[in-house]
């Protein structure tokens, strides 16, 4: 079980706390707006489709706003865990669109278009993880700008409104996640931290 830092409450301020607790503040509040725009876009709520990639994607993006928010209450703040969430959220996001094209009848020029992303965003995961945060909220904000937005309307495999919910989504998240580099930064994950 990977073990949680200690809150950055507990650790001296540095000389930009403002600073800090103002862009915390930013990013929570873009995270919250994007859910709050995210859900009405949903035409069926995503318990009645459990098995369906796009219905369960938007389920694992309110858990995975609940999880933030519960490691937040608890104090963990910029904690390891929260930046292993957070790319564990960027490598997954492009596999909701394989799984979709894998379920429909649609291959063609598609299949290797799918499975590039999924290397790519779950190789900016990777970075994001291991070098630096900043990988993780461009990594974020590219799956919305360039690889949402172009699925939107162009492709049958993918819901149009999952393409809309999900950039929502990934402009919440890249906000939120740029705001936290700071604290990422402050719990690094070295060989010897990584549980």
């Amino acid at each position: 079980m990977p073990t949680l830092d200690p809150p950055l409450a507990r650790m001296p301020l540095a000389p930009h706390h403002v600073h800090d607790k103002r862009l915390d503040a930013l990013g929570w509040g873009a995270l919250l707006l994007s859910v709050a725009v995210t859900l009405p876009i949903i035409p069926d709520w995503p318990h009645r489709h459990p098995f369906d990639p796009p219905y369960a994607a938007t389920a694992g993006f309110v858990l995975m706003v609940l999880a933030l928010l519960g490691l937040r209450i608890a104090g963990h703040r910029g904690s390891r865990l929260e930046r292993r969430l957070v790319s564990v959220f960027l490598a997954s996001m492009p596999v909701v669109y394989l799984s979709n094209l894998l379920l429909s009848s649609t291959r063609g020029v598609w299949l290797p278009v799918e499975l590039a992303g999924v290397a790519l965003f779950a190789g900016t995961a990777w970075l994001g993880l291991k070098r630096s945060a900043w990988f993780l909220a461009a990594g974020i904000l590219a799956h919305g700008l360039l690889w949402d937005l172009p699925h939107h309307g162009n492709v049958s495999f993918v819901p149009s409104w999952y393409a809309l919910g999900c950039l929502w989504a990934d402009l919440g998240m890249a906000c939120y996640v740029a705001t936290q580099v700071r604290a990422y930064d402050r719990t690094p994950l070295s060989a010897a931290h990584v549980s």
